[in-house]
């Protein structure tokens, strides 16, 4: 079946499209979810429209052929009732954007239910394609399919793992690794220390490991082995750019802060840490009493100066 009762608890509408002319495409908030040939409503004088986004309005019954509310087109919020269909792309292989191999896992799956309606993967697979899915499933990511060896199709519906993070058994690192994972969506599991667990404390050396007190603030060089921390550390790339160009709104090359009436950014560095500039003496007297002149910017490491229209000029030696 296409619909489960998982559809109806993100809090977010639901919205049901169709592509096509017959057979339809039926996507789910825009992803795939299965192929039909027609939807048919209880109500005679009520036909599918397939222009038309239907909203799910109640839980859907998980069998095929179950019962599926969808809301009337007229906006008037009446639910009509249709049949929860099967999963079939025989013939639109192309449709859904992840299919994992069949030939490689389909005979693995185990029927956990007398209906053929739940199956497991006891073993898991080492399928390429598994590289595809999100660590974490959210609202939006394209479903997950595969194939029985009867023909049948079959979707991912992904649950919550539960880990044991008890006095005895603590999870090594607090539940930090999916803290990041997630975004900070999941929360970091580590109880702060007390009379009640204090005999049975101990320290975490996991990379990831996570606390109830702030994060402090901290500067982290951005170098090779940092990045690929990172990455291993959240799951997602980092990219380093060089020689980037800075550029405007416009896409145009910043232009040379001596030009008139163009505003300049420059970050305040320790003199002891400053080369002796190779700019024409005209140039650093202009630049440094404009510089000077902004002495009152609230900001401790930048300060930003614009160039006057006229008055002020710098050596045209100085290009770059």
């Amino acid at each position: 079946f296409a619909f489960t009762q998982k559809h109806t608890h993100w809090h977010a509408d639901h919205v049901v499209t169709a592509e096509g002319t017959g057979p339809f495409i039926l996507k789910l908030n825009g992803n795939p979810i299965t192929v039909v040939q027609n939807l048919q409503f209880l109500t005679p004088n009520h036909a599918f429209n397939p222009s038309h986004s239907y909203q799910l309005c109640h839980i859907p019954e998980e069998r095929i052929n179950g019962r599926l509310w969808l809301n009337t087109e007229d906006g008037t919020g009446i639910c009509e009732i249709t049949e929860n269909p099967a999963i079939n792309f025989t013939g639109f292989d192309s449709v859904p954007k992840l299919i994992l191999n069949p030939s490689s896992i389909g005979s693995y799956f185990e029927e956990i239910d007398d209906g053929g309606s739940y199956f497991i993967l006891p073993n898991g697979s080492e399928e390429s394609a598994c590289d595809l899915i999100p660590d974490v499933t959210e609202e939006g990511d394209p479903h997950v399919f595969s194939i029985l060896p009867d023909g049948s199709w079959i979707v991912f519906d992904p649950r919550l793992k539960f880990d044991n993070n008890s006095i005895d058994s603590p999870i090594p690192d607090g539940g930090g690794g999916v803290e990041l994972s997630t975004g900070g969506v999941t929360m970091c599991s580590n109880a702060p220390r007390s009379f009640l667990n204090e005999e049975e404390c101990i320290l975490s050396k996991s990379t990831s490991a996570c606390g109830l007190s702030s994060a402090r603030e901290t500067q982290i060089t951005l170098d090779e082995t940092n990045l690929l921390q990172i990455m291993s550390l959240t799951g997602r790339y980092v990219y380093a750019v060089n020689g980037l160009t800075v550029v405007d709104e416009l896409n145009n090359k910043i232009s040379h802060p001596c030009t008139p009436g163009v505003r300049s950014r420059w970050k305040l560095k320790d003199i002891t840490s400053c080369s002796i500039p190779s700019l024409q003496i005209e140039t650093n007297a202009t630049l440094t009493h404009l510089l000077l002149e902004q002495t009152q910017d609230a900001n401790p490491s930048l300060r930003d100066i614009f160039f006057p229209n006229s008055g002020m000029a710098c050596n045209p030696l100085d290009t770059d």
